[in-house]
C-alpha cells in the first residue's frame, strides 16, 4: 500500500459563502489500503489546532469539530487537516476555508417625505423613501384610533428605497 488517505465530503464545503457563524466542521479521511492512522490526525482551525471528535473504522473517519463559541459574521475560516495511512504515507495537506454569514440588518429603515398623491374622490397613492431597501406596507380604513383597528392592509415585498403604494375603493 503506496496510497496516502484523503479527505471528502467536507461541510462547510471548501469555498462556501454564507455559512452559519455557529457551524460545525465535519469531513472524512478515507483510506482504500490499510487504513487512516487515527493517532496520526491533526485539524487546525484559523491557525490554531484544535482536538476533533473522530468517529468510524480505519477505512473511513468522519472528523468533526464544533467550536467552542461561534465564528464572527463575515469571517473567512481556514481549516488544515493532515493524516497518514497505517503504512506511513502522508496525505498532501488538505487546506482550504469558507466564509461565514454576513451579520445580520438590526436597524429598521427610516421613513422620509411620505406624502399622498394622485388623490381621487375613490383613491389616493401613498409614496415615501426610506434609508435603505425595504418592503412597503400600508394599513388603512374607516377607524383610525388603533393601528391594529384598520381593516385594509397593502404590501409589496420589493426591496426599493423609493415607495407607492395605489389604494383604491376609497369612500
Amino acid at each position: 500500500d503506496i496510497t496516502p488517505p484523503y479527505a471528502t465530503n467536507r461541510s462547510p464545503a471548501p469555498g462556501a459563502t454564507g455559512v452559519a457563524i455557529n457551524t460545525n466542521i465535519t469531513l472524512e479521511l478515507r483510506d482504500a489500503g490499510v487504513g487512516v492512522d487515527q493517532s496520526t490526525i491533526t485539524m487546525t482551525v484559523n491557525g490554531s489546532q484544535v482536538t476533533p471528535s473522530i468517529s468510524g473504522t480505519a477505512a473511513s473517519y468522519t472528523v468533526s469539530y464544533d467550536a467552542p463559541t461561534d465564528f464572527a459574521y463575515d469571517q473567512t475560516v481556514s481549516v488544515v487537516v493532515d493524516a497518514s495511512d497505517l503504512n506511513g504515507n502522508t496525505m498532501a495537506t488538505d487546506a482550504y476555508s469558507f466564509t461565514t454569514a454576513a451579520a445580520p440588518d438590526t436597524t429598521p429603515p427610516v421613513l422620509s417625505n411620505v406624502r399622498a398623491t394622485s388623490v381621487t374622490s375613490s383613491s389616493a397613492t401613498i409614496e415615501w423613501t426610506t434609508d435603505e431597501p425595504s418592503d412597503s406596507q400600508a394599513h388603512y380604513g374607516n377607524n383610525s384610533s388603533t393601528w391594529g383597528s384598520y381593516i385594509y392592509t397593502l404590501n409589496d415585498n420589493g426591496l426599493v428605497t423609493n415607495h407607492s403604494l395605489a389604494l383604491t375603493g376609497l369612500s
